[in-house]
């Protein structure tokens, strides 16, 4: 089996998934920031703990671009 190729049962979990954000997405006043953030907190509570990020350098707030 190539290494893209995910499993049978991954794909099927994907597969599910997928269709429930497609349908979420068509039906309700959800847009794609608001799921994403509520599939990111799920998906923490799921695992157990939050990820953590440090970044590497500083960020200038006040910057402008």
């Amino acid at each position: 089996m190539p290494m893209d190729v995910p499993p049978a049962p991954q794909q099927q979990f994907k597969n599910e998934v997928y269709s429930v954000l497609l349908r979420w997405w068509e039906e309700s006043d959800l847009d794609e920031t608001d799921m994403a953030e509520a599939l990111l907190q799920l998906v923490d509570e799921f695992c157990g703990e939050a990820v953590e990020f440090e970044c590497e350098f500083e960020i200038d707030e006040d910057e402008e671009e």
